[in-house]
């Protein structure tokens, strides 16, 4: 169905293909945005965080003046080198701490005072009818879900970051300093595994987004069997219905399939590929078996809380896969 009117930011169309680059800087624009109020929470928890890791960049050269002086004989020097060792762990340890509690409170900030869940639902509130029809309830609300908890999870996790950008570039300066050479042949190395692994992380948001997708399917399945529990057990679809949801569980698996062995190099959302045609074709059938068994009980297709519904909801959600 073509729509004409859509809500601001609720978008019909399919979201184009996002980089690597591109979906980072969105990321941290919307962190900044939903942090109001905490900001300088989350930048003292950057500062806390990153001096710590640059502490503990210093630690395998302690640890080497350590290992020389023990190797000349010379104790007290070896103990007063593991005791700076000692100490600069635990001073990086003060700092991370601290820096790892304000980042857990900017993610709370994010998802609970600021409601970011909230100002979905508003949105989704506020949009046309004509936007509403053919979307299913319980897709939005995993949606919701998601994304409220992705901005949160996202907020609170920065050390993992700031963590792998300096064990990431700190080695290749000290080895930079000590030897040029050694240095440039390290960096070049760096930049073809940097390549090749942008590579298959692209390959793999794209799995991500087609399991989402997948995902959200079976959510709007689900809701709507348990949500008319009654009339499931009322006309005995019981074993239809879980063929259906077992037909869509495996659908989620496909991409996370592909994705742990590594059989295709790219996935187009809402691309018909074979996998997906034949994960697809017994979920019809299972849908089909729904229909037919609420046909045979007499069901009216638009009676409230009848399995027409289910069929009905079923195969829009499949219309708009």
């Amino acid at each position: 169905m073509t729509e004409s009117t859509s809500a601001p930011g609720l978008s019909a169309a399919p979201p184009p293909a996002i980089g690597l680059s591109g979906a980072a800087r969105d990321l941290y624009r919307a962190l900044w945005l939903h942090a109001k109020g905490v900001r300088p929470q989350m930048l003292g928890a950057a500062a806390l965080l990153s001096g710590a890791q640059l502490m503990r960049l210093t630690m395998p050269w302690l640890a080497a003046q350590a290992i020389n002086a023990l190797q000349q004989g010379d104790m007290a020097t070896a103990g007063r080198w593991i005791a700076y060792l000692i100490g600069i762990y635990l001073l990086s340890w003060l700092l991370h701490g601290p820096g790892r509690v304000l980042e857990r409170n900017v993610g709370v900030r994010v998802r609970v005072r600021v409601r970011l869940a909230d100002q979905l639902y508003a949105r989704i509130a506020a949009a046309p009818l004509a936007w509403r029809d053919g979307r299913h309830s319980g897709e939005l609300q995993h949606r919701v879900m998601q994304a409220s908890r992705a901005l949160s999870d996202f907020a609170q996790n920065q050390f993992d970051y700031l963590q792998s950008a300096f064990n990431f570039v700190g080695p290749l300066v000290a080895l930079a300093l000590l030897s040029r050479t050694s240095g440039a042949i390290a960096i070049t190395g760096y930049v073809i595994i940097s390549f090749i692994i942008l590579r298959f992380d692209r390959t793999l948001m794209q799995l991500a987004r087609a399991e989402n997708d997948a995902e959200r399917r079976y959510a709007a399945a689900l809701l709507d069997f348990v949500g008319n529990a009654g009339t499931v057990i009322g006309l005995r679809l019981q074993a239809a219905s879980r063929t259906l949801l077992g037909r869509r569980m495996d659908t989620v698996m496909a991409p996370l399939r592909r994705a742990h062995v590594g059989m295709h190099t790219g996935v187009r959302r809402g691309a018909r590929t074979p996998a997906r045609r034949a994960a697809q074709r017994p979920e019809r059938a299972g849908r089909q078996s729904v229909g037919r068994s609420a046909a045979a009980a007499g069901a009216r297709p638009r009676r409230a809380g009848g399995a027409g519904q289910f069929a009905l909801a079923a195969r829009r959600t499949d219309q708009r896969a």
